[in-house]
């Protein structure tokens, strides 16, 4: 009778590896989602900031409409910060060793 018991015991401690396994991969893929996701929002803030400061200080924006001085200083502050922080995360990914 015990023989059945281990056995049985052994059987269930196999299942319950085989359900953590699907844990561990779909924890991972949500980590390399996540910093797939930071990559591509670092690197492509300042491109489409600047995009949108010049169509909406373009000609088909009507003059009312457009950013007066006061947003086209902070639009420009804003692009300075996130080509700043692109550049730092390609400094810190492909340049800097943390030695």
């Amino acid at each position: 009778p015990q023989a059945s018991v281990l056995k049985l015991r052994s059987v269930e401690e196999c299942q319950s590896c085989l359900h953590s396994r699907p844990v561990v991969l779909q924890v991972e893929l949500n980590q390399q989602l996540l910093a797939f996701a930071a990559v591509v929002s670092f690197l492509t803030s300042p491109v489409l900031a600047v995009i949108n400061y010049v169509v909406m200080s373009g000609k088909n924006v009507p003059e009312k409409d457009r950013p007066g001085p006061i947003l086209k200083a902070l639009s420009f502050v804003g692009i300075l910060f996130f080509s700043l922080m692109a550049l730092g995360y390609l400094y810190v990914t492909f340049i800097y060793d943390g030695a």
